[in-house]
C-alpha cells in the first residue's frame, strides 16, 4: 500500500517500467540521473509499498488458443450466491478480470477463451449452473484497438488543471466572465 507521495523521479521509473518491465539500471538511469544502487533502492522500495505490484510478458492470446475475448456483465440476486462466486473468481482460468460496477447488474467479466462454444460453456455451465448467476449480457469482442496495462500517471491531475484553465468561470445566473452565455457555435478567436 502507498503509504507517501510518489516525488516526479518515482514518477518517471514507474511510467518507465510499465511500458519496459525489463529496463535496465543504465536505461533508468539516463531518465533520471541517479545511480544503479539509488534506483535499486527507489524501485525496491515502491515494490514495497505496492505501488509496483509485479512484472509479467504479454502474450498473444491467438498463440496459446484463447483468441476469442468477451465482456459478461453478470447479476445476482441472492447475497450468498454473489459471496461465494467470489471465493472463486481466482480459480478461473478463463477469467481475465473480475470488476463490481454501478448499475443494474453486479459484476462485469472480461473473459478470454479458444471460441464460442468454449464461452457457451462458460456462460451456462459455470456461471449460470454453477454459480448461480441469476442474468448475463455478453459482448463479444470483434476487433481490439486498444488494449494496455498502463496507469495513466499524473493524466488524471493534468486533465483537471487543463479544464480549469480552459474553462470560462460561469458567474451569477448562467453567466461568463460577466457576460451573457452564448448557446450556439463559438468562432474561435484565431481564426481571421
Amino acid at each position: 500500500m502507498q503509504t507517501r507521495t510518489l516525488d516526479a523521479t518515482d514518477r518517471t521509473i514507474i511510467e518507465r517500467l510499465m511500458h519496459d518491465g525489463r529496463a535496465t539500471w543504465a536505461a533508468l538511469g539516463e531518465l533520471t540521473d541517479l545511480s544503479p544502487a539509488a534506483l535499486a533502492q527507489r524501485v525496491r522500495r515502491l515494490e514495497r509499498e505496492g505501488v509496483i505490484q509485479g512484472y509479467a510478458a504479454r502474450i498473444d492470446p491467438v498463440a496459446v488458443d484463447a483468441s476469442l475475448l468477451a465482456f459478461v456483465l453478470i447479476r445476482f440476486s441472492d447475497p450468498a450466491r454473489r459471496e461465494r462466486f467470489l471465493t472463486r473468481v481466482d480459480a478461473f482460468p478463463w477469467l481475465q478480470e473480475c470488476h463490481h460496477v454501478t448499475g443494474e447488474m453486479d459484476y462485469l467479466l472480461k473473459v478470454r477463451c479458444a471460441s464460442v462454444a468454449e464461452l457457451e460453456h462458460i456462460i451456462t455451465g459455470e456461471l449460470r449452473d454453477t454459480c448461480k448467476v441469476t442474468e448475463s449480457r455478453t459482448s463479444i469482442v470483434l476487433m481490439t484497438r486498444k488494449e494496455t496495462t498502463a496507469v495513466p500517471i499524473g493524466e488524471c491531475e493534468r486533465a483537471q488543471a487543463h479544464a480549469h484553465f480552459s474553462a470560462p468561470a460561469m458567474v451569477g445566473n448562467g453567466h461568463a466572465n460577466g457576460h451573457h452565455a452564448h448557446h450556439g457555435p463559438v468562432a474561435d478567436p484565431h481564426t481571421p
